[in-house]
């Protein structure tokens, strides 16, 4: 696929991208791209129907927010991302009866919205301290441990691989924000 198609989908300082699909014909693309205000039909580059969807979010957004900040407030994100996810299911049932798979996850670098509507799985995993062991230096050599307890993180994946690491699920139709401090919000959707 052309450069312009290919994930994860740039707007400002967002990155956006999506696991399933929105719309598989033509009459769904032209019922998301007619939800669009003209100036963010100007922006829509490629032809997918992800990158509809990832404007549609930001014209929620915008309506609640200044969307050129890395950090949102919370009830801005989950409100705009319910919105769009709404809009976007009553809009291609209505256009072609096709069911959208809207795995979403957009990301400002302070801040994550994401969210799973289909059998596939979303799950988080907060990072508190982190600890690392040094490389020994020579035979013998006893390595020191370096602790960095201030460190935060928060992984959100969707369908973690099998492993021993502790990913806390997220139940199917939710929306999870992490915010600029690392704390995990999670509301249900519906619908």
């Amino acid at each position: 696929p052309p450069p312009q198609d290919m994930q994860p989908y740039r707007f400002r300082n967002w990155l956006f991208t999506h696991d399933g699909h929105v719309t598989r014909t033509p009459e769904g693309r032209a019922a998301l791209l007619g939800l669009l205000p003209d100036f963010l039909q100007r922006n829509v580059r490629g032809q997918t129907d992800s990158e509809l969807a990832l404007h549609l979010f930001f014209e929620k957004l915008n309506k609640r927010t200044r969307i050129d900040r890395a950090i949102v407030p919370v009830p801005a994100l989950f409100e705009s991302m319910r919105e769009t996810l709404t809009d976007i299911r009553r809009t291609i049932m209505t256009a072609t009866e096709e069911n959208p798979v809207l795995n979403f996850m957009f990301v400002s670098g302070r801040c994550i919205a994401a969210t799973c509507t289909s059998d596939s799985t979303l799950a988080y995993l907060p990072i508190r301290g982190l600890e690392r062991q040094e490389k020994p230096l020579f035979a013998g050599h006893t390595p020191d441990t370096q602790q960095f307890p201030h460190f935060k993180a928060v992984f959100v994946t969707t369908d973690p691989a099998p492993s021993d690491v502790p990913w806390q699920v997220v139940p199917c139709n939710t929306i999870l924000v992490v915010d600029e401090k690392f704390e995990v919000h999670i509301q249900p959707i519906e619908l």
